[in-house]
Formats: C-alpha cells, sequence, structure tokens
C-alpha cells in the first residue's frame, strides 16, 4: 500500500493558468504529517513511518484538531525561539523533542487521507479551515509548537509573476479550487528556476 501522500507536480509557473491561486514559499524541513485520530496523535513521515518521541506535543494538536479526525501535512524544523535553525531530515529527528516546531500548509480530513482522496473541499476552504483552527486552538495553546505557511493570493499573470520574484522562483503554486489527492497532484506546481 502506497502512504497516502500529496506532492505538487514540478513545473514552469508561466504554465500556471488556474485563477484565483495561492502561492507559498518552498518550505524545506523533514515532511510529516500530524494525525489526529479519535484520541491518539501518531507522527508520521513522508514513508508512513512512525516518528516517537514528540509525544510533549499531543495535547496541542488534540486542540487544534478541535475534536475531529485530522491530518496536518507540512514539515518538522527544529527552532530556536521563532528561527527555524534546522531542515536536514536526519538532525531534526536527533534534536531535542523540545526544539521542534511544525510548519503546515494543509489539513485533511482523516478519512479522505486514508482513502487517498478527498473531493469535498478545495485548497482555499483547507488552508482557511487551517487557519481557523488555530485561531480557535490559541486559548489552549499559548505558546504554539506550529505555524502556517503563510499564502498569497493571485489572481493574474502579472501578481503570480510578482509573487513568484517575492519568492525568489523558489514556489508553489495551488489552485484554490484543487481537492486533494495523494501522489502528484496537478492542481499545484512547484517552482524552482
Amino acid at each position: 500500500m502506497i502512504y497516502p501522500l500529496s506532492d505538487p507536480t514540478p513545473g514552469d509557473y508561466k504554465t500556471f493558468k488556474s485563477y484565483p491561486a495561492a502561492i507559498q514559499p518552498i518550505s524545506r524541513g523533514l515532511r510529516i504529517n500530524v494525525i489526529v485520530y479519535k484520541d491518539k496523535v501518531t507522527y508520521k513521515d513522508k514513508l508512513g513511518n512512525d516518528i516517537n518521541g514528540w509525544e510533549v506535543y499531543d495535547e496541542q494538536f488534540k486542540n487544534l484538531a478541535q475534536s475531529t479526525s485530522t491530518v496536518f501535512d507540512g514539515h518538522a524544523v527544529v527552532a530556536s525561539g521563532t528561527s527555524i535553525v534546522e531542515t536536514d531530515n536526519n538532525k531534526v529527528l536527533e534534536a531535542d523533542p523540545e526544539n521542534i516546531r511544525f510548519v503546515f500548509w494543509d489539513v485533511i480530513r482523516y478519512d479522505g487521507f486514508i482513502k487517498g482522496e478527498d473531493t469535498r473541499i478545495g485548497y482555499n476552504w483547507r488552508h482557511n479551515g487551517l487557519e481557523h483552527m488555530c485561531i480557535l486552538a490559541a486559548d489552549k495553546n499559548k505558546v504554539p509548537c506550529y505555524d502556517i505557511l503563510k499564502a498569497d493570493l493571485v489572481g493574474s499573470d502579472e501578481q503570480l509573476e510578482s509573487s513568484v520574484n517575492k519568492y525568489k522562483s523558489k514556489c508553489v503554486i495551488k489552485s484554490l479550487e484543487g481537492t486533494w489527492v495523494c501522489g502528484n497532484d496537478p492542481s499545484q506546481i512547484i517552482y524552482e528556476s
């Protein structure tokens, strides 16, 4: 069985025409899924292997999930204060769990994730939902171990080119209508010149 992970398709931003869209800088770190299922939290790498030792964050992710079965998709990094100091996979795994932070760009309903596709909502709703979850959990998670990868909204070729230049040609462009699929996602382009 293939572990259900969604990845953008490599491409040139000049071929992207699915507006409106979100554009984000490329995130670096250990690819991670934080899975909250019922009352249990598991941490999995991009191959679906369990990562142990990060249980110190379980309560924060239960608060963030708001009693729903949810999968948070992003990267784990090593941080000092508010600065990311390490993104190398092996060094992240070897770091003191107290220094691990999570950068998320997506949230998926657990049942759709396990099925390998979720056609119920587009990226716009998923990203907005992630932001809303963070707001709702703020009272309980006073010093959150996570952050959201911010997104610029673009509606034209000119706006897209401006954002690509802002991110120094290293970005992911996502159709706001794109639903979540396992494997290469044709509604997302990863661009590195």
